[in-house]
């Protein structure tokens, strides 16, 4: 049986807690997501009635490349989560017409068969946590426009300021207002 996938009637009623560590391979990331050490997960599973609250931490480590000078790095994500899991039965019907999502309502998975689906949202919580610009450090130069030369690595003989040709007529507009 697979750990990351309960039936709930294997919850017991003081629910259950999960330290694991898991390869990436059991959660279907796609190839372009390197982890660089397993995903150890912190969490609990409680049930109330036929609703079960899934919360806790996920931690690990992914190479990531840097928006601004394109070299990888490791890059430590950690994420909280909390998921609510209600049956199917319980799911509205939206078929035909559009629903707006109250925010409560973001973090809610609905299972059937009894089955408890936690790998899913997982991979969800870490994709969730990468950041949309990464960067090796904040105080990262990144590279010239002109050349791509790392800006680290010194200074290259492009030039600092690059014109746009649209904008060229205004820079001699303006020229031209401040010599009168």
């Amino acid at each position: 049986m697979n750990p990351l996938k309960i039936l709930t009637k294997d919850v017991p009623p003081q629910g259950l807690t999960f330290h694991w560590k898991r390869n990436a391979s059991e959660f279907g990331f796609s190839p372009e997501l390197v982890l660089l050490d397993q995903l150890e997960i912190e969490a609990s599973l409680s049930p109330c009635e036929n609703i079960f609250l899934f919360e806790g931490r996920v931690k690990t480590v992914v190479e990531e490349q840097c928006s601004r000078c394109l070299k990888k790095f490791p890059l430590s994500l950690e994420a909280d989560f909390k998921i609510d899991y209600e049956p199917a039965s319980a799911q509205p019907d939206v078929s035909g017409h559009e629903i707006e999502l109250r925010p409560e309502e973001f973090d809610i998975s609905y299972y059937t068969n009894d089955l408890l689906e936690l790998d899913v949202d997982l991979r969800d919580v870490v994709l969730l946590a990468l950041p949309m610009t990464p960067v090796c450090s904040a105080d990262c130069p990144g590279i010239c426009v002109m050349c791509g030369q790392l800006k680290a690595a010194g200074d290259c003989d492009c030039a600092q300021e690059a014109v746009d040709e649209r904008w060229q007529k205004l820079t001699q507009l303006k020229k031209k207002m401040e010599e009168e």
